[in-house]
């Protein structure tokens, strides 16, 4: 585990913790992209469970009203296969919801999902399915800068690469944000988080997670997420492959005609 050092006489030159994760927030993975995604769920004395999706996802930074657009076609297990999900993100910290619809092969019907809860990743076709989760929505939401006050702890080696290490702290309390503080290893060169850890009321790690990345057409796209519950002793791993990114994707594509088309023109 990296550790933070104490500032060195160069370290008056370096960013702010706000100017560094805006330089993070502004890794995006590209402006749109297509990918499969698997979730693995292991919790101590259970059977591991795995949840596999094909993945169309936008940005839309010109959109008031939504951050991005997210589209998934669940591909295992075998039992849910055709269903699918389309999501409409609102961006973090807004007090509207996101809009969500779900596509059920069995009734070859789409459904438009109300007062969801958004305890789990988006894209979840039951909520029920990731209740073993180790990571919330919230989680894996972008979260702007804005809405925490952040403060440079120092700098530190973390695999091998220097990071900026960088405590966020909410300026507003939140059921479905409940962190006392937020500490993020930034890689000092590429500005990718590295590892994040999450601390309860009491200021001590409850979840972390560490992050590996790849560089693809130019992006820096995320490749494996493993987060660890520190006190419960569970883990999710999060792997994305076969990424395409930058592909054009336009807006009339995620839309509930989408969902019952399925993903075979897509992918």
């Amino acid at each position: 585990m990296g550790h933070a050092t104490q500032p060195s006489p160069s370290a008056l030159s370096a960013p702010s913790g706000e100017q560094i994760l805006q330089r993070a927030a502004a890794v995006t993975g590209g402006d749109d992209g297509r990918a499969h995604i698997a979730f693995t769920f292991k919790q101590p004395g259970q059977a591991e469970q795995k949840i596999g999706y094909a993945m169309l996802w936008k940005h839309t930074s010109n959109d008031k009203e939504f951050a991005s657009k997210v589209i998934y076609f669940t591909e295992f297990p075998k039992a849910d296969r055709g269903k699918a999900y389309l999501g409409h993100i609102r961006p973090a910290g807004s007090k509207k919801a996101d809009k969500e619809w779900l596509y059920l092969p069995e009734l070859l019907a789409v459904r438009k999902l109300t007062g969801h809860n958004h305890d789990h990743k988006h894209g979840a076709a039951k909520p029920d399915e990731f209740s073993a989760s180790v990571l919330t929505h919230a989680d894996l939401m972008d979260r702007p800068p804005s809405l925490d006050n952040n403060q440079l702890l120092g700098s530190a080696e973390l695999n091998g690469r220097p990071v900026w290490q960088v405590q966020s702290r909410p300026k507003k309390k939140s059921p479905a944000y409940p962190y006392s503080a937020v500490i993020r290893w930034i890689d000092q060169q590429n500005h990718t988080t590295h590892r994040t850890e999450y601390l309860g009321p009491d200021n001590t790690p409850i979840k972390r997670t560490n992050t590996t990345w790849s560089k693809i057409d130019g992006e820096w796209v995320w490749k494996k997420v493993i987060a660890d519950h520190l006190t419960t002793g569970a883990q999710t791993i999060i792997e994305m492959t076969d990424v395409k990114v930058n592909t054009n994707l336009p807006n009339r594509t995620f839309t509930t005609r989408t969902l019952s088309q399925g993903p075979k023109r897509l992918f």
